[in-house]
């Protein structure tokens, strides 16, 4: 199939984009690299009446470090910040995470911005920007304004992104001297959508670690924070146990859970994996 007709616009910098939004009506949407869009609109489950590409947005892509936080533009292709140095020196989970963000080709033209805003729900950079308390930055006709990552992802596909706004940024903190990070995901193939992720951060104590942060993907339609996990890593309690706590408190609350036994099961696992990867810079660089 073919998408249904459209209005294209070409903005040189986010300024315009946000200008021509305005213009272009509620329906408009952003083109951000087109990775999932596209084939969305091919199959005509989404409609846009215009598009309003980013691609030609220079001030939108760029990595740097500023006063202990990364900030990464939303036009960053994922391939150019999984090998970023800057990236790499001070936020090395989301290079990581970004290695397993499918194939290259969906890499080169895929950016950071494109994938927090659609929200897929088992989707790597979602985990880690809630795993790590990252902030996303919008910018629309009113001004700019910053919402953290737990409060971004609303449903599935459903994002805090009102009409006229697109994503600015992203920020995540940057790395202490004594920070960890493990990843895991599990998928049905190599190079193929995940079923399951987890992202864990945490800062070095002695022989444990303090500061934990766990997210995983695969129990709701948006990533999700495990706090007994973390508490259980901080004091070396099975991780059993405490999973499965975390599985009854979200149970318990409005939103209930959406996977059933062997997907929660599955979610453990990566879990578990992500824990055993758990490492500092300084040993992975050893």
């Amino acid at each position: 199939m073919k998408p249904a007709n459209f209005s294209y616009f070409r903005p040189r910098n986010a300024a315009e984009a946000i200008a021509m939004l305005a213009s272009a009506g509620e329906d408009a949407r952003v083109l951000a690299g087109g990775q999932s869009l596209v084939p969305m609109m091919n199959f005509r489950i989404v409609r846009p009446s215009a598009l309003v590409d980013l691609a030609d947005c220079a001030d939108l892509a760029y990595a740097r470090a500023d006063g202990g936080k990364l900030r990464i533009g939303a036009m960053m292709r994922q391939r150019e910040a999984q090998a970023d140095a800057v990236i790499l020196q001070h936020c090395p989970l989301v290079a990581e995470a970004l290695a397993h963000a499918g194939p290259t080709t969906v890499r080169n033209r895929a950016t950071v911005g494109g994938t927090i805003a659609n929200g897929y729900p088992v989707a790597e950079l979602p985990v880690v920007a809630v795993c790590l308390d990252a902030e996303i930055v919008l910018n629309g006709p009113q001004g700019t304004r910053t919402v953290p990552a737990r409060d971004f992802f609303i449903v599935g596909m459903v994002t805090a992104i009102e009409t006229g706004e697109l994503l600015r940024e992203v920020v995540f903190p940057a790395r202490g001297p004594r920070t960890g990070y493990g990843f895991a995901e599990s998928g049905n193939h190599a190079g193929g959508a995940a079923q399951a992720i987890a992202a864990i951060g945490a800062e070095a104590d002695g022989a444990g670690w303090k500061d934990v942060r766990i997210a995983a993907a695969g129990l709701r339609s948006v990533p999700v924070r495990l706090p007994e996990s973390e508490h259980a890593v901080a004091v070396g309690w099975p991780l059993a146990e405490a999973f499965a706590a975390d599985l009854e408190r979200l149970e318990a609350e409005e939103d209930g859970l959406e996977a059933d036994a062997g997907q929660r099961r599955l979610v453990q696992i990566v879990v578990e994996d992500a824990l055993a990867r758990l490492r500092t810079v300084e040993e992975t660089a050893a």
